[in-house]
């Protein structure tokens, strides 16, 4: 910002009619003066104290020499013998200022006391966070080794314990009349470390007292009074930007009266835990109340919405270092931090805020809201005055009742500006509520009317909402208890398929029957899930590159094998060659199945079924683009127009002679499926003639190219081969094997095989007594050992008492469901005791759920899906891909 910008950025803000220059100028003066004197008190060198009759105050500025004991192990002998006195280095500064340091540090005072009547002279620190400071002076001589006098005081000592009762660190210094004394002076503190020190004859200290004393009764009169003024606007208002302001000014007293040597004196005399505690305790409260009225004060949720997120993230810092200040030892170490740590990072943090705030408040006054001129100057004064008390503590500048009052007089210039601002608020709130009356005033009728119609449609929606969730728990609720009775059905029914006792044809041809018919049943429950989740989640996609002329083909060949049964034929031409297409597998199967099962449902006797696939252009907009065309058309009895455009919503059936099961579900199941592949869906049909299902479908290098593949904002989902293959497996675990050979053959391998197993321990997590019985048969049939648990919580005592090949777990059960137990038993894997890594233990899901779980599954770190209902033989490779050195 060049000087002609600045210039007019101050003219915008009306600096000529405020007063805060002439503060600024008047800080300025007295910082430079200060800092003049203080250069010429740095090139002297460290004096004796002379102390005479007329002489009531003497200020020991550059009078000390220091000696840093990094280690905290020197005593005051070894700090006063003569080896040690060429480590004291002369002080240069005009108040000593340490900051925030674990050394313990020493002084060396020589005072010389020439008057001739007898005096009390004080030694005060004006100080009084200091934790701990004694004061040493030589006493006898015996045995050439001195014994030293010794008086301490400090916030660690309760202030009713101390010798004299002054609100700062005061040591009557015992001098006799014409003699020089040496003094050393220890100091250890968790606070910052200054040393304003100044010699003083009794009556003229308690003098000085008094004056200040008046000072700061005016000074926290004024604050109290701005308190108690903006609590009673908010009882009346509720206004919780006036609560905000109180709490604020609240906690800058709190930290104020720390400063002063008030807190320890007034509030808790007979306590040196709190005396030490409460500065940091209160600059972090000072903070966070701040932090809620800069926010509401500068209206930063319109204005800047970055900084309000900003502000609750320091809320909960400042906060969680106010807890840490509560919380952690005096002198000890809470996870590598001590008091000291949390209080330096409270201040550091302190200082930015401000300055933070100060940025926030310029921008916002110059967006042109009025009540951030008045923060504006209100961060200014604090500013100014927190510089002047950081230049007083570094000794940067001579100690005056400007400089050492400074923080005070901005700090109440600061807090009647801001309340000043609160009254303007409250001007620009009432203009605003007029305004909004009259507004009211002229639209009354109409609010009505749209009040009761908001009230009737928030009825509706209401309605609609419990209706639609009452839908979705019952379907989720009827899914699952449906699945898991299935389960016992259909695995009862394998085991007597496979019962070598059973010879009558006939009781074999009913367990067919009734297989086929828990397929159809089980069917159904899978479209009735499916729709579910298309309607009430997004539908999620594994997706990988489609050859679609090897998919078709195998579809075709799945088709012919029912088909042949209804003298029904099928086709396929393809236009070769055909494109790629991203996709997913198994949900894309869902959908062709779904469509060439209706042709064959509707077909007539000795009639066919054409599929065909060919490449088409894209027009208009898609101009250049290419898609996928796949045609299944049938010559069955045809659809009636008035139903052709409802075909695809869920729950509707256009009326056929042929009275087949369903629920209405499978065509809107499709086109959910295809929309989400980024495709469309349409039908043409002729009563009597038949009906051809057309699907458009983007190519790879659409998608390639334009990254369009996701219509309707659908979300798809990438997962690794591994995933999509073990989809696949989960997803072929619910059509029945139609290969009659290939059963046969791996029933003879796995026979073979069986001979030379050895037994391999497996366990069972089921909270189902038929499930267990049922697997448990069929496993101890395979000659596997295994143990049996009913949650979660026994599956973790099982894994630690013994050494499992393989575990089933079920994923929902009572204490503990699947998740749960896996992903603890992946965390008791990782390590023993002697550090050793476990070998990792497969972990296979048997649950009611279908194959879209699988990745909430694999997440929880199960190793494979298997979906209830299944067949023994289903279950018997999956035991067998993981036990590959057991044979079953």
């Amino acid at each position: 910002m060049n000087l002609s910008k600045y210039l007019v950025f101050l003219k915008a803000l009306n600096w000529k009619k405020n007063v805060l220059f002439i503060f600024l100028a008047i800080s300025l003066l007295a910082i430079s003066t200060c800092t003049s004197n203080a250069q010429l008190i740095e090139k002297l060198d460290t004096p004796i104290v002379e102390l005479t009759d007329k002489g009531k105050r003497y200020p020991l500025e550059g009078c000390f020499e220091i000696l840093e004991d990094k280690t905290q192990t020197l005593q005051i002998e070894d700090v006063a013998s003569s080896e040690m006195a060429s480590h004291f280095v002369a002080n240069k500064k005009t108040i000593p200022s340490f900051g925030y340091t674990s050394s313990i540090i020493w002084l060396k005072l020589k005072v010389n006391n020439k008057s001739q009547n007898p005096h009390k002279w004080l030694l005060e620190i004006a100080f009084p966070r200091i934790n701990h400071i004694d004061l040493y002076w030589p006493n006898t001589l015996v045995n050439n080794n001195k014994a030293f006098n010794k008086k301490s005081s400090g916030s660690a000592i309760a202030f009713s314990q101390r010798e004299l009762s002054h609100r700062n660190l005061v040591f009557p210094l015992e001098l006799l009349p014409q003699t020089e004394q040496t003094f050393y002076i220890r100091i250890q503190s968790h606070s910052a470390i200054s040393l304003p020190a100044i010699i003083w004859q009794e009556d003229a200290l308690y003098k000085k007292d008094n004056k200040e004393l008046f000072l700061l009764g005016i000074y926290y009169g004024v604050i109290m009074i701005m308190i108690v003024y903006n609590l009673f606007i908010y009882l009346g208002t509720f206004d919780k930007i006036y609560f905000y302001y109180g709490f604020r000014g609240l906690a800058i007293v709190l930290a104020q009266l720390t400063v002063d040597g008030l807190s320890a004196q007034y509030l808790w005399p007979n306590s040196s835990n709190f005396a030490m505690r409460s500065f940091p305790i209160g600059s972090g409260l000072v903070c966070i109340a701040a932090c809620f009225l800069s926010k509401e004060y500068l209206a930063l949720k319109i204005n800047f919405p970055t900084f309000e997120k900003i502000l609750k993230c320091l809320v909960v810092w400042f906060s969680f270092l106010v807890l840490g200040c509560l919380l952690i030892p005096i002198d000890g170490i809470t996870f590598g931090v001590t008091l000291r740590n949390i209080a330096s990072v409270i201040n550091f943090t302190a200082f930015n805020f401000v300055i933070l705030t100060f940025v926030m408040a310029v921008l916002t006054t110059r967006k042109g809201y009025r009540p951030a001129k008045f923060y504006l100057n209100t961060s200014l004064m604090l500013v100014i005055g927190g510089v002047i008390t950081i230049l007083r503590n570094a000794g940067m500048v001579t100690d005056n009742l400007f400089v050492a009052y400074g923080f005070h007089i901005f700090t109440v210039l600061g807090e009647v500006c801001l309340s000043f601002g609160l009254a303007d608020r409250i001007n620009i709130l009432q203009g605003e509520k007029q305004a909004a009356e009259n507004n009211l005033k002229l639209k009354e009728k109409d609010s009505e009317i749209f009040r009761l119609r908001n009230v009737e449609l928030n009825d509706a929606n209401l309605k609609l909402k419990e209706l639609d969730q009452i839908k979705a728990n019952f379907t989720a609720m009827l899914v699952h208890d449906l699945k898991s009775p299935l389960t016992v059905v259909r695995t009862t029914l394998g085991l007597l398929d496979s019962e070598e006792t059973i010879k009558d044809p006939k009781i074999k041809k009913f367990i067919g029957v009734s297989e086929k018919n828990i397929d159809k049943i089980l069917a159904l429950v899978n479209e009735l899930l499916e729709f579910y989740r298309s309607e009430f989640q997004e539908i999620k996609l594994s997706l990988q590159l489609l050859d679609v002329e090897q998919f078709l083909q195998t579809s075709a060949e799945s088709t012919s094998l029912v088909a042949k049964t209804n003298n029904i034929s099928v086709e396929l031409h393809c236009e070769s060659p055909l494109p790629k297409i991203f996709a997913d597998v198994n949900k894309l199967e869902r959908a062709f199945s779904n469509l060439l099962s209706n042709a064959i449902k509707f077909s007539v006797s000795g009639g066919s079924i054409k599929i065909e696939a060919k490449i088409i252009k894209g027009t208009g907009i898609e101009e250049g683009l290419s898609f996928l065309l796949i045609s299944i058309t049938d010559n069955g009895e045809g659809i009636p127009p008035e139903a052709i455009p409802y075909l695809f919503e869920p729950y509707q059936q256009a009326e056929s002679k042929k009275k087949k099961v369903g629920v209405g579900l499978g065509l809107a199941i499709v086109k959910r499926i295809i929309a989400a592949h980024g495709g469309n869906i349409s039908v043409r049909s002729q009563l009597g003639v038949g009906s051809c299902f057309s699907i458009i479908l983007p190519t790879y290098s659409n998608i390639t190219s334009t990254t369009m593949l996701n219509a309707k904002n659908e979300q798809v989902e990438d997962v690794s081969n591994d995933f999509s293959q073990t989809n696949q497996i989960s997803q072929t675990s619910q059509t029945s094997q139609t290969n009659q050979d290939r059963d046969l053959e791996l029933e003879e391998i796995l026979k073979s095989e069986e001979k030379n197993a050895e037994s391999s321990l497996v366990l069972l997590v089921d909270d189902d007594l038929i499930n267990q019985k049922i697997v448990k048969s069929l496993l101890e049939k395979w000659d596997y050992k295994i143990d049996v648990v009913s949650n979660g919580t026994q599956a973790l005592e099982a894994f630690n008492n013994k050494d499992y090949k393989l575990i089933l777990m079920d994923c929902y059960m009572p204490e503990m469901n699947g998740y749960e137990a896996t992903f603890n038993i992946r965390n008791l894997e990782k390590t023993k005791s002697n550090g050793l890594k476990l070998e990792r233990v497969p972990i296979v899901a048997l649950t009611a759920l279908d194959a879209e779980e699988t990745e909430k599954c694999f997440k929880a770190g199960m190793d494979d899906f298997l979906e209830k209902p299944f067949k023994p033989d289903k279950l018997k490779e999956i035991v067998k891909k993981w036990l590959p050195n057991k044979v079953v």
